[in-house]
């Protein structure tokens, strides 16, 4: 939160204060809309990643497929969620 919060002052100071989209009310919208459906992906994202990085390696140097398959889903379910937006 805190790295967020210092990107998002950057922002404003670079573009002269005020409120982030404050010129774009329909995509303000559509991001607030979006965003109870995309936070818990981006949680569960998180969680498979520490999993992924947490998990033991095979006698072949691969990890498990499934981590890797569920943490491309969750990527796939954020973007698609996402939309133009980013």
């Amino acid at each position: 939160a805190a790295e967020r919060d210092k990107a998002r002052q950057a922002i404003l100071d670079i573009v002269g204060g005020g409120e982030l989209l404050a010129n774009t009310p329909w995509f303000q919208r559509s991001i607030e809309a979006r965003n109870p459906s995309i936070d818990p992906l981006n949680l569960i994202q998180i969680e498979f990643m520490r999993r992924r990085a947490a998990a033991p390696q095979a006698d072949d140097g691969q990890l498990d497929p499934a981590v890797g398959d569920l943490l491309r889903l969750c990527v796939q379910g954020i973007a698609a969620g996402m939309r133009t937006t980013g």
